[in-house]
């Protein structure tokens, strides 16, 4: 789980720890090993972007085919954010739908090569994106509200534009060079230890303590 502390954003990072999911999952999801995977995680509302998003993908699969699009998360406008827009853009094959997850909710999110992430939510916390980078898992994002500040470009993931080209681009990126985004992930996960987790807050507190104890 994740705790807002002194304003710092906290992530279980023993839970939300490095894993591979099982092969059971990646086929019963229609997911083949040699494919690169992209993923959503979140309510599946009008302000998320999911359009966005899938735009994106229409215009890299021409130079990436293997790239298939893994959405988590439901929504009562599901038809109109994600379904309709499938249809429209031709992305039936392209898009795997897994719709709300529980009890294998952390392996599914194992699945993911990226996890792309447009818009902050309500409380602006951004809670996925730090979930995910402590499972070694990097982020395509955009500038908006803390994600300049959570994913450092080019070390951590990448900050994107809000348009099909720039998203793109970062998909195809991860297409061709996908060490290169496992070294990525790796720094996310570096990052959450050394910033956003429990442990590391409760020395604080400690200190903090301590401190006013010898004053």
């Amino acid at each position: 789980q994740l705790t807002p502390t002194w304003g710092v954003l906290l992530v279980d990072a023993s839970r939300f720890g490095p894993r591979t999911a099982p092969d059971s999952l990646r086929r019963d999801l229609g997911l083949r090993p040699d494919q690169r995977v992209i993923g959503v995680d979140a309510r599946l509302q009008p302000h998320r972007q999911v359009e966005l998003i899938l735009n994106a993908l229409a215009l890299a699969l021409g130079q990436a085919p293997g790239l298939r699009l893994l959405v988590v998360g439901r929504g009562t406008r599901a038809r109109e954010v994600l379904e309709e827009p499938v249809a429209k853009l031709g992305l039936e094959s392209a898009v795997v739908r897994a719709g709300y997850r529980s009890d294998d909710y952390l392996d599914t999110l194992a699945l993911m090569d990226a996890l792309v992430f447009l818009v902050p939510g309500s409380d602006g916390s951004c809670r996925a994106v730090l979930e995910t980078m402590s499972m070694e898992i990097p982020t395509i994002a955009s500038r908006r509200g803390i994600l300049p500040k959570t994913v450092a470009d080019g070390e951590t993931g990448a900050l994107c534009d809000e348009t099909p080209e720039s998203l793109a681009a970062a998909y195809c990126d991860l297409w061709r060079d996908p060490a290169r985004w496992q070294a990525r992930g790796k720094a996310a996960r570096r990052r959450i230890l050394d910033n956003h987790t429990i442990a590391l807050q409760a020395e604080r507190l400690e200190r903090h303590y301590r401190s006013l104890s010898e004053t």
